[in-house]
């Protein structure tokens, strides 16, 4: 602790961040223990008590990430906008902007930071921040423009599909707890311009603009988007196409202005101060409030944030005749930055940022070859190539947990891929500085543009062609924090193996430990696994997913080509990779024959049962296991009208229909556990006997129209419960999960939790 503080210290606060989601104070209670314990440290560096001294700095470390976290993402004061959040009536919400409008060619998003709320004709002070989503392009607003919103403040939807996207928290760690949907952009207008900070009103914005006016009257084509993501973030513009493909080759860090940009920006313009004469302590003095106006320039991400401090400490150290060590300075560019936001813990690029950078640092050192015997610039060029190959793997390596945790997917080529895009973008990042400050001169420029517009084509060109090669990224189910550790302390110690050959003992140790603890999992999991049935929430589509042990899995859906292809991507993709299905045995699309329903690319239909022109197709069963559970799909050129699956002593019948409630027969040797139908949208008074009469455990609404009539489930639910029914649909709960033990039937929901 003595020699690296700074890790030390960013490690107790955020352990106090992680603590502070279970654990809860009131504000002023924690904001007074947290001066007792800075006091009583205080004290204890006075009476030169290190033991006592460590102890309380601790605590108030973690303390301090404790009340960080419960004051910004808990304990909201009671102006909040979160607090008029669902009041079902229009309310008009007065607030500033306080980022760039996110332009969308079919929508565009506005942040607010929330002044007056007006309710029923009375004005309200509010705080926090609310996000305006306008449903088409809108050009019309500008950083720190005071606007007027009127629409139904809403909290922002939760997850709603098992390992699928979560909107609420997604939004929640940007401290955005409310939003409000605009059909019409009459509900929004400009009540006054630039009303925000005048540094940024008047200087950061007007740069930026002429930054991307450059680029945009030099450069052509995609790559004048491109440069501008290099540059200083701008991402908005850039095709998906190519921004997908620097995704899948792992060379997307470098659209997020990664540190390396960061660090070919102070350079050159360190270079550009030397060469008109500027002392050097004040080159240093002015090369840090560039930092302070580059880091505004790309909105703070978290990637110039954490390079923008270490570069500012360590010029900061040159100023003052200090060096420190990189490591400590790291920790306290995260602690800096936790301290004022700990919700960027929980964020991926301030994850996979730090990790980056901190394996660069810790584990890149003793691993550059020596290169002595030749001449000067031969030792350069072979360092400089060894480096980018050696820095693609160990960064590979340490953020691969944190790719295959939040997206499923792990780049295969990083470091070939790395190895030619870093040294084009990096030319391309010193060319288009070039080109901002020699803009004014017509023929420097343009000679300068031509280089700069070749150098982003062959990084374009680059990219497409790895991301042509077959095996670009593996696709894998997201681990768990368990495995995630083992992971982490294994690559420590190969790269202390690497380094000392008497630790090699430790490494051959965790892999032992780490692969019974693999073993014993998978053994684990297969005696305790049991079936379950998993209906997903697809608005008016319908899905379910029937998982049989050891590895029988078969998916349902009517997805139709209208919004098919996205919930397949967005909603199956996701939800196979995270159960960690290696192949489905059955895609069965119970639309109609002759519908636009969607071939998933990279799933096959194999329906067991043939597709007959009525609907007099006779009930098949498939046996597929040794348990005797079966399935029965009754289809037809309409689709699938019926599905059953029996489940030992228990059955779950899907319907297309009400209508085919008149189809099903009580069965005395097996309990109708589940009975799935659609949503109501016609009188079902006629259909209650028939149902009392199967008398299901549950019934499951699976699907449900745009707006919902509350009133028609509720009586349903009214009717239900009289008959001892229960009642759950995919609008209220999201995915319902059903998971058949022997004994019970145990139902997790993904949107409410169990």
């Amino acid at each position: 602790m003595t020699r690296y503080p700074g890790p030390a210290a960013c490690l107790l606060l955020i352990l106090g961040i992680t603590l502070g989601s279970t654990v809860h104070f009131p504000d002023f209670i924690a904001f007074c223990i947290i001066v007792l314990f800075f006091i009583l440290a205080l004290i204890a560096l006075h009476k030169r008590s290190r033991l006592w001294m460590v102890t309380a700095a601790a605590c108030c470390l973690v303390l301090l990430g404790i009340f960080r976290y419960n004051l910004l993402a808990t304990n909201f004061p009671p102006n909040h906008i979160s607090w008029f959040n669902d009041l079902q009536q229009e309310t008009t919400v007065k607030g500033r902007l306080i980022r760039e409008p996110d332009l969308r060619p079919d929508k565009t998003l506005l942040t607010i930071e929330c002044d007056t709320l007006v309710l029923k004709g009375k004005a309200v002070p509010v705080s926090g921040l609310l996000l305006v989503r306008i449903d088409r392009l809108d050009e019309r607003f500008n950083y720190a423009d005071h606007i007027s919103v009127t629409g139904f403040v809403r909290t922002p939807v939760e997850k709603r599909n098992f390992h699928g996207f979560d909107y609420r928290r997604y939004l929640t760690l940007k401290r955005v707890n409310s939003y409000v949907s605009i059909r019409h952009s009459s509900n929004v207008r400009v009540v006054e311009e630039g009303t925000g900070n005048w540094i940024v009103s008047k200087v950061i914005i007007p740069l930026r603009r002429y930054i991307l006016d450059v680029f945009e009257k030099h450069i052509y084509g995609s790559e004048r988007y491109l440069i501008a993501g290099f540059l200083i973030g701008e991402t908005r513009f850039i095709p998906q196409q190519i921004y997908e493909r620097f995704r899948d080759t792992g060379t997307l860090h470098l659209l997020a202005v990664s540190g390396s940009n960061v660090a070919l920006v102070i350079i050159t313009v360190m270079f550009l101060f030397r060469i008109i004469g500027i002392p050097r302590r004040l080159v240093d003095i002015l090369s840090l409030l560039v930092i302070v106006i580059f880091c505004q320039l790309s909105f703070n991400q978290p990637s110039v944030v954490r390079a923008s401090l270490m570069i500012g400490l360590v010029i900061t150290g040159r100023i003052l005749y200090r060096k420190g060590s990189l490591l400590n300075i790291i920790a306290v560019a995260a602690l800096f930055i936790l301290m004022y936001d700990p919700l960027m813990l929980h964020d991926v690029g301030f994850q996979l940022s730090f990790a980056a950078a901190f394996s660069l640092i810790y584990f890149l050192k003793g691993l550059m070859p020596k290169q002595r015997r030749y001449p000067r610039w031969k030792r350069w060029v072979k360092d400089y190539g060894w480096m980018i190959v050696l820095s693609s793997i160990v960064v590979q390596l340490t953020v691969a947990p944190i790719l295959a945790y939040y997206f499923g997917t792990i780049p295969l080529i990083t470091f070939i891929s790395n190895l030619v895009v870093i040294p084009l973008s990096s030319v391309a990042v010193i060319l288009s500085l070039l080109l901002i400050v020699f803009a004014p001169i017509p023929f420097l420029s343009d000679l300068i543009a031509i280089v700069a517009q070749f150098f982003l084509h062959m990084s374009i060109r680059a990219v497409d062609l790895f991301a042509s090669l077959p095996l670009v990224k593996l696709t894998v189910a997201a681990p768990d924090a368990l495995h995630i550790a083992f992971y982490y302390a294994v690559l420590f110690a190969f790269f202390s193996a690497i380094k000392s050959r008497r630790n090699l003992r430790y490494l051959v140790l965790l892999l032992l430990v780490w692969g019974n603890v693999f073993v014993w999992q998978r053994v684990a999991k297969g005696i305790s696994e049991i079936p379950t049935v998993t209906f997903f929430d697809l608005g008016r589509s319908s899905g379910l997913h029937l998982h049989i042990p050891p590895d029988y899995d078969m998916i349902l859906t009517n997805a139709v080509s209208e919004n098919g292809r996205d919930q397949i991507e967005r909603v199956f993709r996701p939800y196979i990779a995270g159960e960690g299905i290696d192949n489905l045995d059955i895609w069965a699309n119970c639309t109609p024959l002759q519908s636009d329903s969607v071939d998933p690319e990279g799933f096959v239909e194999a329906s067991p049962v043939p597709v007959d022109s009525g609907y007099s197709t006779a009930s098949v069963g498939v046996t597929i296991s040794d348990d005797g559970n079966t399935i029965h799909l009754l289809r037809s050129q309409h689709g699938i009208k019926m599905a059953s699956f029996d489940l030992g002593e228990r059955s779950v019948v899907w319907l297309s229909d009400w209508e085919q409630l008149k189809s099903l027969e009580p069965d005395d040797h097996l309990q109708l556990e589940v009975l799935a139908l659609p949503y109501p949208f016609e009188p079902i008074a006629n259909h209650l006997d028939q149902i009392g009469r199967l008398l299901p455990d549950r019934i499951v609404i699976y699907n449900y129209p745009w707006s919902p009539d509350r009133s028609d489930l509720d009586f349903l639910e009214r009717e239900l419960k009289a008959k001892g029914i229960t009642l759950l649909d995919t609008r209220r709960y999201g995915a319902i999960r059903l998971s058949f033990n022997r004994g019970e039937t145990v139902v997790k929901h993904s949107a409410l939790g169990d």
